[in-house]
């Protein structure tokens, strides 16, 4: 992508769509609110300040009120930015949360404070990894519903289906508002893992191995592990 007759930036793809997102923010509110809907009114103009990975962009934007006297900010959903609530970029988001996948919250927050150049809270780190997870949630529990109404059946057979589980207590580090409100301060992650029996040839793994793990009560996972292990036909023993 070239800016200039002097400078050349080679960027990555997902970099890439990024900047033409931000390069559509330089003069696109002036053009929506040209084509707007007339329906919605100008109401004034907020700053918003997006922390990304390499800085923070402040934006000011336009705020529309519709007939129903909710707030809108049109370049925000046109150019899929952000959204008004949101903290921090969805790039942004989405490294802290990998991040977070191989270290603690904090050495994580730390870390992504060093690119954004501004602070970040393991709280953020928390709401990043349950911003980045929420489409994958939505999936599973789509596909839960669909196994209970039958839309979606078992399609591998087996002789006999191995389960096992167990569960860890992990100490909570929580917030001041989740103390003020006697949050617990211990949660048992729970886990299972579903196999078809030792691999012949390495007694170490197990063939076709279905895990899963999540941090809720006893009754909830259990009906949750049925439906996952629904992937086998169901007339199998276990």
């Amino acid at each position: 992508m070239s800016k200039s007759t002097n400078v050349s930036v080679s960027m990555s793809p997902s970099c890439a769509r990024a900047w033409r997102r931000l390069e559509r923010s330089f003069t696109g509110d002036d053009e929506i609110f040209r084509s707007r809907d007339h329906a919605l009114k100008v109401a004034g103009r907020d700053s918003k300040w997006l922390p990304a990975i390499a800085g923070t962009v402040e934006f000011r934007v336009r705020r529309y009120r519709g007939p129903d006297g909710s707030p809108r900010y049109l370049l925000f959903e046109d150019t899929g930015i952000c959204m008004p609530r949101e903290k921090a970029s969805r790039g942004l988001k989405a490294f802290v949360a990998s991040m977070a996948c191989e270290q603690a919250y904090r050495p994580a927050a730390a870390h992504a404070a060093v690119f954004s150049r501004e602070p970040v809270s393991p709280a953020a780190v928390k709401d990043a990894i349950e911003s980045c997870a929420a489409p994958l949630t939505a999936l599973a529990e789509d596909a839960s519903l669909r196994r209970l109404n039958g839309e979606i059946v078992g399609t591998e057979s087996t002789p006999t289906l191995f389960m096992e589980a167990d569960g860890v207590y992990c100490r909570l580090q929580r917030t001041k508002a989740m103390k003020q409100a006697n949050a617990p301060k211990w949660a048992q992650v729970r886990d299972a893992k579903a196999y078809e029996g030792k691999d012949p040839d390495n007694a170490n793994r197990c063939r076709n191995p279905l895990v899963y793990a999540a941090v809720e009560d006893g009754v909830t996972f259990a009906d949750r592990l049925g439906l996952a292990t629904m992937y086998w036909t169901g007339s199998c023993g276990t």
